[in-house]
């Protein structure tokens, strides 16, 4: 469930699903180093048992993300996010010359109402027309970039549709990872788990950036069993962010 999305902390390369079969032939399945599995280049990370790792960014996740405080919070992030998105300044200019041309056309018409011979003025009403149906079919695009406009109550009701979801259950630890988490990253002594709040964002944390940001503590939503939380200060509306210390 995490191939895509983990990554190693100590060589920053990516994590793979691996097994190994016991003397009983048991199958035993781990995430692995994709460096230290190929020997593309030497890495220390240990593997990390498959069933142990994703039971706990699942139980994380519905720890830390899924509870009143950080739903709401994250419920009135998103909504500022969809009022940004939704201030579209393209679709504002093409309605804008929409609008213009639409004018000039009426004025043409009212001309050749008032005894104007058509045949002085034939060719632009035709370029105009041509341009009123461009502009239209521009606009009809644009509008599809245009986010649907949800309130607080929908988000929140939204986030909370996954608390009381059963976390044995594959469809939705599937449905939750998908969701929820943009990256792990392992170490041999902790993990970093960023959290998505832009919906299909484009303007994702590198690993290093991210690892850089836990070095200096001045992460947003940092959080580290036995210290005292940080402040991120770089882009609240990016990324959240969880460290979990091992034990």
């Amino acid at each position: 469930m995490l191939s895509l999305k983990t990554f190693c902390g100590h060589c920053k390369s990516t994590i793979i699903g691996d097994s190994g079969t016991g003397k009983k032939g048991v199958i035993y399945r781990y995430y692995t180093c994709t460096n230290k599995k190929k020997r593309i280049a030497p890495c220390d990370k240990k593997q990390v048992n498959k069933k142990w790792l994703e039971n706990l960014v699942i139980d994380i996740t519905m720890e830390k993300v899924l509870n009143e405080k950080t739903i709401r919070k994250s419920a009135e992030m998103l909504v500022t996010q969809n009022e940004q998105a939704s201030a579209n300044g393209k679709l504002d200019n093409l309605e804008s010359e929409l609008k213009a041309v639409v004018s000039e056309l009426d004025n043409l018409v009212n001309a050749i109402a008032g005894g104007l011979a058509i045949g002085t003025i034939k060719d632009k009403v035709l370029a105009l027309e041509s341009k009123k149906n461009d502009l239209q079919n521009e606009i009809n695009a644009e509008k599809l970039n245009v986010p649907i406009k949800l309130s607080l109550d929908d988000y929140i009701f939204w986030l909370e549709s996954f608390k009381g979801g059963n976390t044995t259950d594959e469809k939705f630890r599937e449905r939750l990872i998908d969701t929820f988490i943009n990256k792990v990253i392992l170490f041999n002594d902790k993990i970093i788990i960023v959290y998505n709040v832009k919906d299909g964002d484009k303007e994702k944390l590198s690993v290093t950036e991210i690892i850089n940001d836990f070095e200096s503590l001045a992460v947003f939503g940092y959080e580290q069993v036995g210290e005292p939380s940080a402040a991120r200060t770089r882009d609240t509306l990016v990324k959240s962010q969880v460290l979990y210390r091992l034990s």
